[in-house]
């Protein structure tokens, strides 16, 4: 599905703002291998996307398109900053802030949003 780039870029600013705000995110988990479901970049080839939510109600809505032995999970925001974020770097994945039910949306460079979260932290003071 084609999303508008002012959309997918509107849905990651609010990302940050939630994360921040909530101190956590929301991740669909693949629960036979205990990590983040993945899904094939729709921008790369041969990388992969971690899908990202600063709602529940926002992964909920994406969880069908995943596989069956799937839960959301909260994560503390910290701990997807110190574990999730290297781990996707290290392996040359991307992350997809608060894509839609469709699993659509802007497909981020992990350090790129390591910054723009501890940016926005350090801005509003938590």
């Amino acid at each position: 599905m084609i999303i508008n780039r002012a959309d997918s870029i509107a849905a990651y600013d609010r990302f940050v703002q939630r994360a921040v705000e909530s101190k956590s995110v929301w991740l669909i988990v693949d629960t036979e291998r205990d990590l983040p479901a993945t899904c094939d970049s729709n921008e790369v080839t041969r990388t992969f996307v971690v899908p990202v939510w600063s709602d529940r109600a926002y992964a909920v809505r994406a969880q069908p398109k995943f596989a069956f032995n799937t839960d959301v999970e909260e994560v503390p925001l910290e701990n997807f900053l110190e574990r999730t974020i290297p781990f996707l770097s290290d392996q040359n994945g991307l992350a997809g802030p608060n894509w839609n039910a469709d699993l659509a949306g802007l497909e981020v460079d992990p350090l790129e949003l390591l910054q723009k979260l501890q940016k926005h932290t350090a801005a509003h003071g938590k």
